[in-house]
């Protein structure tokens, strides 16, 4: 889902940037993991760099690599709920809804202290039904201002990076992945990433602390 802000006023449910931000904060999130190599090598970068970032991850990954979770959370990131299987459904059923959510925060609580407050439904698809379970469990529905395509297979470092540059602002969220056919390219370009925002007077943050009901 590509950010205006008429999105923000139709879905006023869903967090697409950080409303409350610390003064010209950002946040890169990356999605789809744990994925050993590319995920280690992503927190890697962050840790060489002191920076802290969001980490949606699915149920089945974190169920594989919970070492990767528990690692993540001690250096400080964010981990959050993307859904157990990352599935594909358009509109998917109440109940499907009820137990891909329920299963993912349960799992991550049974590896981290505090899973984070936020779930990202896969391919950013929300609807009334995600809009009313998320609430009921205290998770607010979080997708994000700056669009990467960085899963595509081929895209480059280079537009990973200008397209980061040229479209944050105070408060964004910065949709990445450490879990694609891509993710040399991710990795590639992070700490240029980094580097660039930081000239630009930004400081890089996790999502603000925010423990969910279980």
């Amino acid at each position: 889902m590509l950010y205006t802000p008429l999105l923000q006023t139709l879905f006023p449910w869903v967090k697409f940037k950080e409303s409350d931000p610390i003064v010209n904060a950002v946040y890169l999130t990356f999605d789809d993991g744990p994925d050993p190599d590319p995920t280690r090598r992503i927190a890697e970068i962050l840790h060489r760099f002191d920076a802290s970032a969001t980490f949606f991850v699915t149920g089945k990954q974190a169920e594989k690599y919970p070492g990767i979770v528990e690692m993540l959370d001690r250096e400080n990131h964010l981990i959050c709920n993307h859904s157990y299987s990352h599935y594909k459904s358009f509109l998917p059923a109440k109940k499907k809804l009820i137990r891909e959510m329920d299963r993912t925060q349960n799992l991550l609580a049974g590896i981290i202290p505090s899973p984070g407050g936020y779930f990202r439904p896969p391919h950013g698809r929300i609807s009334p039904a995600l809009k009313n379970i998320a609430q009921s469990r205290e998770l607010i529905v979080t997708l994000w201002d700056v669009f990467v395509p960085d899963y595509k297979p081929g895209y480059p470092a280079i537009k990973i990076i200008q397209r980061i540059e040229k479209y944050s602002s105070n408060g964004s969220i910065i949709l990445l992945h450490d879990r694609s056919k891509n993710t040399d390219q991710t990795g590639k370009a992070l700490p240029d990433v980094i580097i660039r925002l930081r000239d630009s007077g930004f400081t890089l943050c996790k999502l603000p602390t925010k423990a969910a009901k279980r």
